[in-house]
């Protein structure tokens, strides 16, 4: 299993391969290292997973998977996803915790259809170590204990879970997008002015462009919601959104 990258590196998701066009071809991914060509990965039958006490695992998935083809998402054959059956727990946790305010998530994800679609084919799996970013098969597998591991989050489920939990999900946008409607471009401004010197000006700038950055931090996608939030104004932050790719819930 691998964890969520800022999200929570505590949650556990499961690598699974459709091999066919069933539901069944979904299951948890089984793992064998051969010296010579290493990582095979495998899906489990339900008879090894009887055995190995996984079928709780399976059948979380199913309801996942079912969950998903409800939002008219489904995976071909091949197509390698990671899904998180943590997420059902701690967003009920939330919702039994938080009487009145919002719950923002915040890190790398996407919705569901470009989550498990045809770009993402090899799925989101990543180890890092030593700031070096490896997503090869059997990386995760390789130098136990000493990379971190990381997987998308899916921004449609996250949403989904927590409009079911009574929540009231507010928006999702990235990062760049919430910050911007934030009012850190103008803070830029002010502090600029603030600066001692043009070095220290440059890394001010340097500093918010990484955070606006598409390509890097600016992509994080941030997931909100609230609850108790009748007459409050509108977020700033998701002023800017340009098109999200996600999907608003209402508790109804």
């Amino acid at each position: 299993d691998a964890g969520f990258q800022s999200f929570s590196q505590t949650f556990a998701v499961h690598p699974c391969e459709h091999e066919d066009f069933s539901r069944s071809g979904i299951l948890p991914g089984d793992h064998t290292i051969d010296p010579n060509d290493g990582l095979t990965l495998q899906a489990l039958g339900r008879a090894a997973a009887e055995a190995d006490g996984h079928l709780a695992v399976e059948g979380g998935l199913e309801t996942r998977l079912d969950a998903l083809a409800a939002d008219g998402v489904s995976l071909p054959e091949g197509q390698r996803a990671e899904l998180c059956l943590a997420l059902d727990g701690w967003v009920a946790e939330v919702a039994a915790t938080l009487a009145a305010g919002i719950v923002m998530v915040s890190d790398y994800g996407a919705g569901a259809r470009d989550l498990y679609g045809p770009r993402r084919r090899a799925g989101t799996l990543m180890t890092y170590r030593g700031h070096v970013a490896d997503g090869s098969p059997d990386a995760p597998y390789r130098d136990i204990g000493e990379r971190d591991l990381t997987a998308h989050v899916d921004t449609t489920t996250l949403a989904r879970l927590l409009s079911q939990a009574g929540l009231d999900v507010l928006g999702d946008t990235t990062q760049a997008e919430l910050l911007a409607g934030c009012g850190l471009e103008d803070l830029l401004e002010r502090e600029r002015g603030r600066v001692p010197n043009l070095a220290a000006a440059l890394l001010l700038r340097s500093a918010v462009m990484r955070l606006l950055d598409p390509r890097h931090l600016g992509s994080f996608r941030v997931v909100i919601a609230g609850r108790g939030m009748t007459g409050v104004p509108p977020l700033r932050g998701l002023a800017r959104r340009t098109g999200t790719g996600g999907t608003r819930h209402g508790s109804g």
